[in-house]
């Protein structure tokens, strides 16, 4: 289940629609809304959901689109739009294309001065660690969203480990996506009172036909 978080600004209809489109590969539970408390700041969506809710439906469709990408692009995932527009066309790619689509028309209803993000709700569901999707552009945010899946299990087991070890994180943790398929996480830490960064390398995924049959799942088997 997933946590919508938006500002009073974004209407209604901006909310059932995302919901609405999102609905067949990620369920949103709650909607929270945040007051702003300065008008130089833009209203947003944001959709924090555990690692496992973006790895179950979309991991095979993220294995293929980013192995897809890395043929000729590995030192730059998004220096060719015409590469990324035909492996986000394929078949494989539809979940990928689905939300994006999703969120391209929340943002339409809602207004170009929205932003939106994504993310996993460590160290909180509040802040979360969240990267922005470029929704202006289909192609970005395809390859923003499917970096983010494609670390999102390693970026909530790297950010327990550094809170299990005494880190105290404050405000959002920011995830940032490299050119080549790497992410660099970066926090306010109050114990030592200093700026954290963590990079977490880019590895291509493992073959497309195991994807969904390889995930980190607890222990007992699948989940509910």
């Amino acid at each position: 289940m997933a946590i919508l978080i938006v500002t009073l600004e974004v209407p209604q209809e901006a909310r059932e629609v995302l919901k609405a489109e999102a609905a067949p590969l990620i369920s949103i539970a709650d909607v929270h809304e945040v007051v702003l408390l300065s008008a130089d700041i833009h209203s947003f969506m944001k959709v924090l959901a555990d690692a496992l809710d973006w790895t179950l439906p979309f991991k095979a469709a993220v294995g293929i689109f980013l192995t897809e990408l890395a043929k000729n692009m590995a030192d730059d995932l998004w220096k060719n739009k015409v590469e990324i527009a035909k492996a986000l066309g394929s078949a494989a790619a539809f979940p990928i294309r689905k939300l994006i689509g999703a969120i391209a028309k929340a943002r339409e209803i809602s207004g170009e001065r929205t932003t939106f993000a994504v993310g996993v709700p460590v160290p909180d569901d509040h802040y979360g660690a969240t990267v922005t999707l470029l929704v202006d552009s289909t192609e970005d945010s395809a390859v923003t969203f499917a970096i983010f899946v494609h670390h999102s299990q390693e970026i909530e087991r790297t950010l327990k480990r550094y809170i299990s070890a005494g880190s105290r994180i404050v405000g959002p943790v920011r995830i940032r996506p490299e050119p080549d398929g790497s992410v660099v996480l970066l926090w306010m830490d109050r114990v030592s009172q200093s700026a954290v960064q963590v990079r977490l390398p880019f590895t291509l995924p493992e073959d497309a036909s195991s994807q969904a049959g390889n995930l980190d799942l607890p222990l007992g088997g699948a989940r509910d």
